[in-house]
């Protein structure tokens, strides 16, 4: 099934957009909603967000800037998801790295892992929850550090600022 054929049956299709960077399915988080605990990390890691404002673009298709002409795109809706996402144990070290053309490197542990997701598209009177994390299973699951692309050759301390941040 080619996914930009306007007759993929697809009916949603939630990101935040794309960059006029070319930058795609990527959000910055906002520093203010980022809090660590220093005292929990023992008992793994969390990542949850309320309320993301995304958009609905219904199609992979209607969300891409460069189509075929005669293509109609049609504006997308206002969007809004949640996720609950949880960490623990350390099953093993993860350490790649890729001199090559791809430059990336990438230092962590493997863990478990369980994610709850839903999201809210209001015009379309859509809701979607998944089932409660603790159904949920991995396949692979990882905290790790990433360098890539400009942050590829510079030092860990430089691209963290030498430690991290914390919230209250």
């Amino acid at each position: 099934m080619d996914p930009l054929a306007p007759d993929t049956h697809q009916k949603h299709d939630l990101s935040p957009g794309i960059a006029p960077s070319g930058l795609f399915w990527t959000v910055r988080i906002p520093n203010r909603w980022v809090h660590v605990d220093g005292d929990e990390l023992d008992e793994g890691a969390r990542y949850q967000v309320h309320d993301l404002g995304l958009k609905d673009y219904r199609q992979l298709a209607n969300s891409l800037p460069a189509l075929p002409p005669g293509t109609v795109q049609t504006p997308p809706d206002a969007a809004v998801a949640s996720f609950d996402m949880r960490w623990w144990g350390n099953t093993g070290k993860v350490s790649v790295t890729d001199s090559g053309p791809n430059q990336f490197t990438v230092e962590g542990i493997l863990t478990h892992a369980t994610m709850a997701w839903s999201c809210k598209v209001p015009s379309k009177n859509f809701k979607f929850q998944s089932a409660a994390a603790s159904t949920s299973h991995e396949t692979l699951a990882e905290l790790v550090n990433e360098r890539n692309g400009s942050f590829f050759a510079s030092d860990d301390n430089q691209q963290s600022g030498g430690g991290g941040q914390q919230g209250s």
